[in-house]
């Protein structure tokens, strides 16, 4: 995932730089022995040529799931729901079968919201969205700050 990941920042930055590829009739003769195909002549390379860029994109809508408009209310109304001071060190990470994964930016401040602060976020996110859509509250280091 982290290949194509590079692949998505290349193309979107512009930086694919696409390489002229020369016939070599030595090369397509071997290729067509060994993988057995009947035509004498290989097919162009640009019959169904498309840029990569929207291979790429079209391939990563596959991969996104529709987000639930209320997530998208958790993370407007983070510093309300978190605290303002907490939400400064926290974010909303991933919601997952009722479980709600909260990132912390450092371990003091996770041990901090694990101790103190965790039942009442959880209670805070339950009154707001409900017991039934928030279950539990997972509180874990912040993957992007990991270095």
């Amino acid at each position: 995932m982290g290949t194509l990941l590079a692949v998505v920042t290349l193309v979107r930055a512009g930086l694919v730089l696409m390489r002229k590829q020369v016939f070599n009739g030595g090369r397509w003769q071997v290729h067509r022995e060994r993988c057995q195909i009947a035509d004498q002549t290989p097919m162009s390379r640009r019959i169904n040529a498309a840029p990569i860029s929207g291979v790429l994109v079209g391939l990563m809508k596959t991969f996104d799931t529709p987000v639930p408009t209320w997530f998208r209310d958790i993370m407007n109304e983070w510093p309300s729901l978190a605290g303002p001071l907490e939400a400064k060190h926290a974010r909303p990470g991933r919601f997952q079968d009722g479980t709600m994964v909260v990132f912390v930016d450092g371990a003091v401040w996770l041990n901090e919201l694990k101790r103190y602060w965790r039942t009442a976020m959880l209670g805070k996110l339950q009154a707001r969205f409900g017991a039934q859509t928030i279950r539990k509250l997972v509180l874990q280091p912040d993957p992007d700050l990991q270095g």
